[in-house]
């Protein structure tokens, strides 16, 4: 699959949008060479604050509409959201094709 196209749930019969913007490919790798910079071999620091920055953005969608809020985003705001999507479908898909441990992680 080429970044940039739409990515179906497997057995689902669900479509993921149509990701736009650069691939995801690039972001992961831009993403991957920052954090070996900033937090060499800290994966227990990039995990945990992720998680809660994570949840910090689930809860401000769930807030206020979700619809509302990207209208109001600027082009900066909404890079960063489209990027978020794009790596949490990244993840979901991983899950899918099971290579993720699902059971390690106590997610099944």
């Amino acid at each position: 699959m080429e970044d940039g196209e739409p990515r179906s749930s497997a057995g689902h019969g669900v479509g993921h949008p149509k990701l736009t913007g650069p691939g995801l490919g690039a972001i992961l790798r831009a993403t991957v060479n920052k954090q070996e910079r900033t937090m060499a071999n800290m994966t227990y620091c990039m995990f945990e604050n992720t998680a809660g920055d994570l949840a910090d953005v689930v809860a401000r969608l769930q807030e206020e509409d979700p619809r509302e809020l990207v209208e109001d985003l600027n082009e900066y705001e909404l890079q960063g959201l489209r990027e978020i999507v794009q790596l949490c479908w990244a993840v979901v898909q991983m899950a899918e094709e099971g290579r993720l441990p699902l059971r390690r992680l106590g997610v099944e």
